[in-house]
């Protein structure tokens, strides 16, 4: 519950600085995009002086000294499918590779092939950011009561779908359906970077957590680093029969189809063999993730923001009519003194 109200805050700070930098952008392309961009970059570097200050005052507590178990790079790669934590760090590095085939052309597609404008550009970014603080805390909350591994299955097929979805749109080309892509993508991101974190908690020791986390997250540079750009040279490939071309996509569509069935095959080959490190209830079946919980969360906001909102109307009317009373007396008082 922590994590997801974390990240919920996070999303949310995400959400109004991309309205921010979707309006500069808008407003100043007009003038010129370099200086918009320029703006951009020095409200970054100013934004993360502030948050290199409040870092230098972030309390640190006291650490125990422990000399750590030797566990080498070399060692934590050969042994990786003798562990838990080792064939999740596979699991979750393997679908990174997958995502990043196709993840760093989006924006590309976006403002080059479909012609979005930054608005729209700005737009679709935000129903991701939207879609996730909404979402986080349930997720949290579920984790909690099914275990991560439960919203990592879930948000792990729910991710596979988007780049199918984003290959399927172009025969439609409504920004309507681009922006329900985004939100499931919002959805299911959101699911699946807060389980993967919080496994990482539950499936590994205290005193190994900082070494196998930095051995994790240098796979998975490695991985979105080679994704990146095998997908890149796969977007600029084009087949020079005419055969070929319609049997397999070519530019951009191809490292978009690729993405979604290399998805697939890393949860087919991986995903079972996690096993989950607490004792939780047993899992819902899938539907309940994607269509129950989703309504719950939007009913359960709406209404407790709704009571939030009259309750503090309510007190606001009570506090006002404390001060007419007050004024009142006062008045009453006087008049009879005079």
């Amino acid at each position: 519950k922590y994590f997801g109200r974390r990240n919920r805050v996070m999303g949310f700070a995400s959400f109004i600085s991309i309205i921010v930098a979707g309006y500069i952008l808008e407003q100043m392309s007009v003038f010129s995009t370099f200086y918009a961009f320029m703006i951009l970059f020095g409200i970054a570097f100013l934004s993360r002086l502030i948050s290199f200050y409040f870092i230098l005052t972030q309390f640190e507590p006291s650490v125990e000294i422990r000399v750590p178990k030797e566990v080498g790079f070399i060692s934590f790669l050969k042994d990786i499918t003798k562990s838990n934590f080792g064939i999740f760090s596979l699991y979750v590095n393997s679908m990174r590779f997958a995502v990043n085939l196709i993840s760093p052309l989006f924006v590309i597609y976006w403002l080059t092939y479909l012609n979005y404008t930054y608005f729209q550009y700005m737009i679709l970014i935000a129903t991701t950011a939207i879609a996730g603080f909404i979402t986080m805390a349930y997720w949290g909350a579920h984790a909690d009561y099914y275990g991560n591994k439960t919203v990592l299955w879930v948000s792990s097929y729910l991710t596979a779908l988007v780049p199918l979805l984003w290959y399927f749109f172009r025969f439609f080309d409504s920004f309507t359906f681009a922006i329900t892509i985004q939100a499931i993508s919002g959805f299911a991101w959101a699911g699946f970077n807060l389980s993967s974190s919080n496994f990482i908690f539950d499936s590994v020791k205290p005193r190994e957590r900082i070494r196998l986390i930095s051995y994790h997250n240098v796979n998975q540079g490695i991985a979105i680093f080679l994704g990146a750009t095998i997908g890149g040279l796969i977007a600029g490939f084009s087949f020079n029969s005419p055969i070929m071309s319609i049997i397999l996509p070519a530019g951009i569509f191809l490292p978009m189809l690729l993405s979604f069935v290399v998805r697939l095959i890393v949860i087919f080959l991986f995903l079972h063999k996690v096993n989950e490190t607490r004792i939780v209830k047993h899992r819902p079946h899938f539907l309940y993730f994607v269509a129950v919980m989703p309504a719950q969360g939007i009913i359960f906001d709406s209404v407790v923001g709704m009571n939030r909102t009259l309750k503090r109307f309510k007190q606001q009317l009570l506090k006002i009519e404390s001060k007419l009373t007050n004024i009142e007396g006062s008045y009453k008082k006087r008049t009879k003194n005079d």
